[in-house]
């Protein structure tokens, strides 16, 4: 049956299991990010915005993501986009 997916003995929609399935990735990026996040003291400013503006590129493209959500996101983006800018 196409609309529906087994987990665990639990019959889900395809929506509830893309739900489960995000948060999980979503955790698991959240896990992986604070063991790494030491490492980014070990990268320049000039590599820190590189990096983050990569990822606002890369979130502003994402074509599923709610304004709301892209808004949210690039303005956490933003911020630390400032904090790692040399203003002189």
């Amino acid at each position: 049956h196409f609309g529906r997916s087994g987990c665990f003995g639990v019959t889900l929609r395809g929506s509830a299991l893309f739900c489960i399935t995000f948060h999980f990735l979503a955790i698991l990026m959240i896990i992986t990010l604070e063991r790494t996040w030491h490492r980014m003291n070990r990268f320049s400013k000039k590599e820190k915005r590189e990096m983050i503006a990569a990822a606002m590129k890369t979130l502003s493209e994402h074509k599923s993501l709610s304004p709301e959500a892209k808004d949210r996101g690039l303005n956490t983006l933003q911020k630390a986009l400032e904090r790692n800018t040399d203003t002189h």
